[in-house]
């Protein structure tokens, strides 16, 4: 009967030879002939910055990378470049717009136009809205200001679909996929399911929440407010994780680039 040690030496050498095997078939590149650079496949639901492929959101994602994939996977084009459309604005536009589903969405002073990506054709528009929206699959999250109210709006057309009042002028939002719709509305927190808008939890901050849209990262959601103070929050229950006073207000959102 051959010996335990033998076995396992037979064994060894059999493992070896397979997985030479292997690598020849396979194939190795050489010094000279590197691989092609690729971008790993995106899961929206597991990508820690919240990157669903779209530019769906302010910043590009609930993470405010402004990187479609949530990492620097490239340049944007600068030469050769040429205008497929535009459309008039009325006065100094200060927000960017959203880009995803084919569709452009720009906030503007009095209302949220929707236009055609391909074409520039105006397809619908929303009053109220100034601040950037988020477009989560087939709908588009807005802040109302004019009504005071958070708003779920079918992508195709703006049908509404919910609308939670609020007791100051909403800003934001901002959505983490598979978690809560974020909102600031003065000195408050708001937590809303995206399905239906029912009220998850509500936190007070110390200053009202900036216009810009607070920032997620995994578990948590970074708030910003006027008075001067960052305050990371549990997206799934407010609970406060840490507060920060800075020297001074912010002007600008939290955000990882």
């Amino acid at each position: 009967m051959p010996s335990r040690r033998r076995y396992l030496a037979t064994l060894g050498s059999g493992a070896v030879a397979a997985v030479a095997g292997c690598s020849s078939a396979i194939g190795r590149p050489t010094a000279s002939e590197p691989p092609d650079a690729a971008t790993p496949p995106l899961d929206a639901d597991r990508q820690v910055h919240g990157s669903d492929g779209r530019w769906s959101s302010f910043g590009c994602n609930a993470g405010n990378t402004r990187s479609v994939h949530g990492i620097h996977a490239g340049e944007a084009p600068v030469d050769g470049v040429s205008e497929d459309w535009r459309v008039e604005v009325p006065g100094l536009q200060r927000r960017a717009p959203v880009v995803a589903d084919g569709r452009v969405f720009l906030p503007g002073r009095d209302a949220m136009r929707v236009f055609d990506a391909a074409d520039g054709t105006e397809l619908w528009r929303v009053a109220g809205v100034g601040d950037h929206p988020v477009v989560r699959g087939d709908t588009v999250y807005v802040a109302d200001r004019l009504d005071r109210a958070v708003r779920a709006l079918a992508v195709d057309g703006g049908g509404e679909r919910w609308s939670v009042s609020v007791d100051a002028p909403p800003v934001g939002p901002t959505q983490y996929p598979g978690a809560p719709l974020i909102v600031g509305a003065g000195e408050t927190v708001h937590a809303l399911d995206p399905a239906s808008g029912d009220e998850q939890w509500t936190r007070r901050v110390f200053g009202r929440v900036l216009r810009s849209p607070p920032v997620c990262k995994g578990f948590a959601v970074a708030v910003a407010t006027e008075a001067g103070e960052v305050s990371l929050l549990d997206q799934r229950t407010g609970e406060g994780l840490w507060r920060y006073r800075l020297p001074s207000p912010p002007t600008c959102p939290v955000g990882r680039r």
